[in-house]
């Protein structure tokens, strides 16, 4: 399934390749941040040391594309880190390697048996370093069962970064495809991603904030936190470019953070059950669009003749 969606969104061109300066109040310290759109919707990101001009990739949909945008920016690539084995997430990586056999492909413990050309995986908590810089592995699942997200927090002046795949979105959270809605709400806000500090960045590996927040809106409408979020990022998106987000702000607006909310509980109908709120709500953002509504029955079909909802 993961396969389908990826060769649905199409390959990038690579003469349409650009790449975003990461918007940030922070000073400049020793790395950037450089948004790089591919497919239809996914990001990739390039984190790239100041001082070295190393490089790291996060998600690599398209290694073409991530090259090409290293070789514009004048960087050496050095490690590739996936957030979890879906195709649109690491189509790149044997491409990636093929051009450089030297590099360090990185993922979760849980998915890297799934996931190309992996060199090392990573645990819960787990620390390391590449191209000088320190991250740390957080086990997020549910969208897959060994889903990571990746947080960067370089104690130099900058708020600390999470690269979050598809676990958490700004606005929404990925679909439960591998998990119970239980672990799911431990991955988004009882023991993992809303216990960060409230400053860290948000980078989610896909541009689905216009809809999420039409969601939003649709699940609170007397929220006008919900509507200005939309307004704000219906002027972003038609300047076409990438919205931005902070922990504390998905703590602020995003329903799928916010299950244990009374007001989330009474528009799913579940008051006094954050579990069974998040599970409605994710189903009812499963099925907000059109297409969301074929995919999910694409799914429950498959699932119905005994092959799993997952891709």
């Amino acid at each position: 399934m993961d396969r389908v969606f990826a060769w649905a969104q199409g390959a990038t061109d690579v003469q349409d390749c650009v790449c975003h300066d990461c918007p940030s109040d922070g000073p400049a310290g020793a790395y950037r941040i450089k948004i790089v759109p591919t497919l239809s919707d996914n990001y990739s990101y390039l984190v790239v040391n100041a001082s070295t001009q190393e490089a790291v990739v996060v998600d690599a949909a398209d290694g073409m594309v991530v090259r090409t945008v290293a070789a514009r920016l004048g960087v050496t690539l050095v490690a590739v880190l996936t957030t979890h084995y879906h195709a649109d997430h690491c189509g790149g990586n044997a491409d990636l390697a093929a051009q450089t056999p030297s590099l360090e492909i990185i993922a979760g413990a849980g998915d890297a048996d799934r996931t190309p050309c992996v060199t090392r995986r990573v645990g819960d908590g787990e620390a390391f370093v590449c191209a000088g810089l320190a991250f740390t592995a957080v086990e997020t699942p549910g969208h897959t069962r060994g889903s990571v997200c990746f947080l960067l927090d370089a104690r130099d002046g900058q708020a600390p970064a999470v690269f979050t795949g598809d676990t958490l979105f700004i606005g929404g959270c990925g679909r439960f495809f591998e998990a119970p809605p239980e672990t799911m709400r431990d991955s988004l806000a009882n023991a993992k991603l809303a216990r960060l500090d409230p400053a860290t960045r948000v980078f989610p590996g896909h541009e689905y904030t216009a809809g999420n927040m039409k969601f939003c809106c649709a699940l609170e409408p007397d929220s006008a936190d919900a509507r200005q979020a939309c307004e704000e990022t219906a002027a972003q998106r038609e300047k076409e470019l990438p919205t931005a987000s902070t922990m504390a702000r998905e703590l602020r607006l995003n329903p799928f953070m916010r299950s244990d909310d009374a007001a989330v509980q009474r528009a799913a109908g579940c008051e006094g059950d954050a579990v069974k709120t998040l599970a409605t709500i994710r189903r009812r953002k499963d099925t907000f669009t059109t297409v969301g509504k074929v995919i999910t029955l694409f799914l429950d079909t498959k699932a119905a003749l005994g092959g799993g909802s997952g891709p």
